[in-house]
């Protein structure tokens, strides 16, 4: 019974190396991961700020009514809300 064991758990440099690079890849993955989705939320929270600060300067200047003008989208003072990347 122990001999079985011991041949079940034995392993080579080779195993041993495989599976080193299996778990950092595996952990490379998973940290780049929660750093991207971070990042993300980050964005989101920074375009919904901006555009309730872009509403919020609208419904001042406007005296709190919606049927006001449109908002003029071709004046540097409206950030336009999209993606940054291409």
């Amino acid at each position: 019974m122990m001999s079985k064991l011991r041949s079940v758990l034995r392993f080579t440099i080779r195993d041993v190396l495989w599976l080193t690079l299996v778990v950092a890849a595996l952990l490379g993955w998973w940290v780049d991961r929660d750093r991207l989705v971070q990042q993300y939320a980050e964005r989101e929270r920074e375009r919904k700020a901006e555009a309730r600060a872009i509403g919020e300067a609208y419904m001042r200047q406007h005296g709190g009514r919606l049927d006001g003008p449109a908002l003029p989208l071709d004046t540097p003072d409206i950030i336009v809300i999209g993606r940054d990347d291409p």
